[in-house]
């Protein structure tokens, strides 16, 4: 009986040494040996012989990570095949991190390789995976749309004031959008679907990480004094 499957995963993954180590040993067990392809920000593909060559890689500027292809084989037959990546979409930043084919001999192979494959992937989900998922647009969409349908069933969307949320919703949106359309990298450097955390890309990732902090305090501080201020207006104007 041959069992050949098919299995994804849907959030973004922060992937540093230990975790890659902690991923292969849990692959070892279900093969006898590995073998390690990357893809590198420059489109060049790379073949490393061992886990510890990949983890001794450079990963500077372009040259980078951004895909790594895992496959086990048993001799010269192929167990698995799992690859690491984002896959962008028009609504959505990110569709898939990784994609895993898959062919055991039993159902209980199966249900034991996808529950070690899973139990790994969940520690180096980010915390950040549900904002990141959304594309900006998509973002945007998904903060808009409930409230302007509001406004059209009730036939009020003529009528949006200045202090209303949907208008500092707008407005921030289009800041940013702005922002966007000069560097579109910039939204996917904040919200990364796939990072291959080490060498050189560790120094990388901490400067993204604290001006997503930074912006993130921003809004939020934003939005309250917006609401503040919406306040005090409305009160001193009737």
């Amino acid at each position: 009986m041959k069992i050949s499957g098919r299995w994804k995963y849907g959030k973004a993954l922060i992937l540093s040494k230990e975790r890659m180590i902690e991923l292969n040993a849990a692959l070892m067990t279900f093969c006898e040996r590995v073998e390690f392809t990357a893809e590198t920000k420059q489109n060049r593909n790379i073949q490393f012989e061992t886990l510890d060559e990949m983890l001794s890689f450079d990963n500077f500027a372009e040259k980078r990570l951004c895909e790594v292809e895992i496959t086990g084989y048993i001799g010269f037959v192929r167990v698995f095949r799992l690859n690491m990546k984002d896959c962008r979409h028009q609504i959505l930043h990110y569709y898939s991190t990784v994609e895993c084919f898959y062919d055991f001999d039993t159902f209980d192979e199966e249900t034991l390789f996808l529950s070690k494959l899973k139990d790994v992937l969940r520690k180096a989900t980010s915390n950040y995976w549900f904002i990141g998922k959304f594309s900006f647009w998509g973002a945007m969409l998904i903060c808009t749309l409930p409230y302007t349908i509001i406004n059209i069933l009730t036939g009020n969307l003529a009528n949006v004031e200045m202090n209303s949320p949907l208008f500092s919703v707008i407005v921030s949106f289009g800041i940013v959008g702005i922002i966007w359309l000069f560097n579109y990298k910039f939204y996917y450097s904040i919200f990364p679907a796939v990072v291959f955390l080490w060498e050189e890309e560790l120094g990388r990732y901490n400067k993204w990480q604290k001006l997503r902090s930074n912006i993130f305090w921003s809004v939020i501080i934003a939005l309250i004094m917006g609401l503040i201020v919406a306040v005090i207006a409305k009160s001193i104007l009737g």
